[in-house]
């Protein structure tokens, strides 16, 4: 659950909030990377690519 604040896939991973589950990736078909960070962390390569229903249901999750 996301608080208002986090109302965007952008806004999840700038605050640290993404768990690098790979939902992105799954939701979109693979048009939306995993990749991994220098952190050793994964995160979706593009927090601009998914469509308004896409992104509905990721920050939903």
């Amino acid at each position: 659950m996301t608080s208002d604040a986090e109302s965007s896939i952008a806004e999840i991973v700038a605050n640290d909030l993404c768990v690098g589950c790979g939902l992105c990736e799954a939701l979109t078909g693979g048009r939306v990377k995993m990749v991994m960070t220098p952190a050793g962390s994964l995160r979706p390569s593009a927090t601009d690519g998914f469509t308004r229903r896409e992104e509905a249901r990721l920050v939903a999750a």
